[in-house]
């Protein structure tokens, strides 16, 4: 008789390598990593472990930029937050904070990137 059970080698059981790119639950992003982010044929993103929603999405371009998923008043909102690497990754963390404390006060986390203007009825002479 002939055993059918097939036993998964030690190596094989492994998670693929990731050529030093985060995985979506790893921990968090390192500048290097950013940097060396490859463009593939769909965009797509980069979770930073450090701040919960940052990532950063790569596409099929090369363009790099940093975007926060957050919830408002219970809806899904997504924030961009600049291109990397005029926005650095330390940058983006302090704003995708300052944005998370906006959005959880039920407030728009676009103003932790763009402040509203204090007077938008005024005209210009």
């Amino acid at each position: 008789m002939i055993d059918m059970t097939m036993e998964t080698a030690p190596e094989a059981r492994s998670h693929p390598p990731t050529d030093g790119v985060p995985t979506p639950k790893s921990t968090k992003l390192t500048d290097a990593a950013a940097r060396g982010a490859k463009k593939g044929v769909t965009a797509r993103d980069l979770a930073d472990g450090t701040v919960p929603g940052l990532s950063l999405r790569v596409l099929p371009s090369g363009r790099k930029a940093w975007a926060l998923r957050v919830r408002v008043q219970g809806r899904p909102v997504r924030v961009d937050l600049g291109e990397f690497p005029k926005t650095s990754l330390a940058e983006a963390r302090q704003i995708a904070q300052d944005a998370r404390k906006l959005a959880g006060r039920g407030e728009n986390p676009e103003h932790a990137v763009r402040p509203p203007i204090a007077n938008m009825g005024a005209t210009v002479a």
